[in-house]
């Protein structure tokens, strides 16, 4: 999966501008799919190159013009060839992973003081999800096939949460709070 098919996904549920986009995915998939605001402006200026999708200005005095993107029939077309034809092989990138699995020799302290603020942010991340799945109740897939996946990624980044605070709260019981 690439940022320009994820950005195509967002921009075919409606027109939006970079900043819009990028506080749509940070309150969404950027809970698994983080990309920096230059990254996101980089690739809607090729995605617009490429005619997958088209801007409109929207002029504003006294603060900074506006440039709103929408999909074209042809980014429409690309996003959904993308997700068909995407191997969709899970990249696990932790690092956290890799600092623990060398940083034996920063001792017990370090390692007590970095989980457990690790927790802490892992338990307001779970919160994030809950309160999302607020505002994106369950439905039947067979009435909303749409609304029901993107449930359902929200299910799994909870049960992610869960694992993960698990996880965190034995390893500092094992190492001492």
């Amino acid at each position: 999966m690439d940022l320009q098919t994820v950005i195509l996904g967002f921009l075919n549920d409606g027109p939006l501008t970079g900043y819009e986009l990028s506080k749509r995915m940070d309150a969404s998939v950027g809970f698994y799919w983080h990309a920096t605001h230059p990254q996101i402006y980089t690739t809607l200026k090729s995605l617009a190159k490429k005619g997958l999708v088209d801007f409109t200005m929207e002029y504003q005095s006294g603060a900074p013009n506006k440039k709103i993107y929408s999909i074209t029939d042809a980014g429409r077309d690309a996003l959904f060839r993308n997700l068909q034809s995407e191997t969709l092989k899970d990249e696990v990138k932790i690092p956290l992973l890799v600092a623990m699995y060398f940083g034996g020799e920063l001792g017990p302290q370090y390692w007590r003081e970095l989980l457990a603020n690790h927790l802490d942010a892992q338990k307001a991340v779970l919160e994030q999800y809950r309160s999302l799945c607020e505002s994106l109740p369950q439905t039947d897939p067979d009435r909303d096939l749409k609304q029901f996946l993107r449930y359902k990624t929200l299910d799994f980044g909870i049960g992610y949460q869960q694992f993960l605070i698990r996880w965190l709260e034995d390893i500092l019981k094992e190492i001492g709070e």
